[in-house]
């Protein structure tokens, strides 16, 4: 615990900083035009809602509730903010013993509390985090006082590993929702927001610990269940590697829906390994695959060999068992003949 001489120099500093970077005073007209707005909006999705209700649309009602949910909520602190303007007045009177509070809460909330003093930095370590069967490891949890005013909310947070396990092949991801040293707060961006402007320090603390001990399906960095995977050379899923497929010509790893394997020999290709036979559009490898002088690609079931003199043609070029050098001139001629009256020139 801080002694109280470095608790009451760090609550100074945070009310400074804060003081420094507050916003002027909404007027109340400009206050009560918002909660306008918002409720307007709030308006216009109950009846697209009611709308999708009644046709019984499931995505659309899903959506809609949710985007209800929100305006609702906004709306409510507007409310609630305005109210607490009108009878409790702000922050900005609050004396030194509020922020010295504040200092206290944090270092109850957390093991330990550290400031970095030249760097305007408090960092708070959280305990070690697993999610799922992933152990993370515990992190730092950085606030950078000194961007009040001139970072938004989770920006003025960075989170360090502290005893990293990034996901494989991305060691720029050490958490689901990490990138770096930059958190996706997610819902948790707004409210987190809110509580800096209001001069709330150890409720975003306890925001940002929420956002890293919770693994939220829908916005991820890298999936909790890919993390020990590679990625897709076709598509960039990543995979697991009992999941995972190996291209055996070019050794790049591919996905259950992107692994492909050749239509005649059946080894394991990637997309960029395969190409389809001119004549069975089969998808062959290369090895599975000739040139003939049309420079077409025809794989090794296309061809046949001639009854008169065994060479061998793609199929397509056979006349009753016969390649074009032993067919008889006379049927050469009546396919001739054939094929100008099926153009049209007979």
């Amino acid at each position: 615990m801080l002694s109280i001489k470095l608790a009451l120099r760090l609550a100074r500093h945070w009310m400074d900083a804060w003081q420094a970077a507050r916003q002027p005073q909404s007027s109340f007209d400009d206050a009560w035009y918002r909660i306008e707005s918002r409720y307007a909006r709030a308006a216009q999705i109950r009846q697209r809602l009611d709308f999708a209700l009644e046709r019984r649309l499931a995505v659309s009602t899903q959506r809609l509730s949710t985007d209800l949910r929100y305006h609702l909520g906004e709306l409510a602190h507007l409310l609630g903010s305005l109210r607490e303007v009108l009878t409790k007045g702000n922050r900005a009177g609050a004396p030194l013993a509020g922020w010295l509070a504040d200092v206290r809460q944090l270092e109850d909330e957390f093991e330990g509390v550290e400031v970095k003093w030249k760097e305007k930095v408090v960092r708070v370590v959280t305990e070690p985090i697993t999610l799922g069967d992933v152990e993370l490891g515990p992190f730092a949890i950085d606030f950078h006082w000194d961007r009040l005013g001139s970072a938004k909310g989770v920006h003025c947070f960075e989170v360090h590993a502290l005893e990293p396990n990034p996901a494989q092949g991305r060691d720029d991801v050490v958490h689901p929702h990490v990138l770096k040293t930059d958190v996706c707060a997610g819902d948790a961006a707004m409210p987190l927001q809110r509580a800096l402007e209001e001069g709330r320090f150890p409720e975003a603390f306890l925001m940002l610990r929420a956002v890293l001990t919770t693994y939220n399906a829908g916005s991820p960095y890298v999936r909790l269940e890919q993390w020990s995977g590679v990625p897709c050379s076709d598509c960039g899923r990543r995979v697991r590697d009992d999941d995972r497929y190996s291209c055996e010509a070019c050794d790049n790893d591919s996905c259950d829906h992107c692994a492909g394997s050749c239509a005649r020999c059946m080894s394991s290709r990637c997309s960029s390994c395969l190409s389809e036979c001119d004549l069975c559009q089969s998808s062959c490898c290369s090895g599975c695959l000739e040139t003939v002088d049309d420079d077409r690609r025809i794989c090794t079931r296309c061809f046949a060999s001639c009854e008169e003199c065994g060479r061998r043609v793609p199929n397509d070029e056979l006349t009753d068992s016969l390649c074009p050098d032993c067919v008889p001139e006379e049927e050469l001629e009546n396919d001739d003949v054939l094929i100008k009256i099926a153009i049209g020139e007979g």
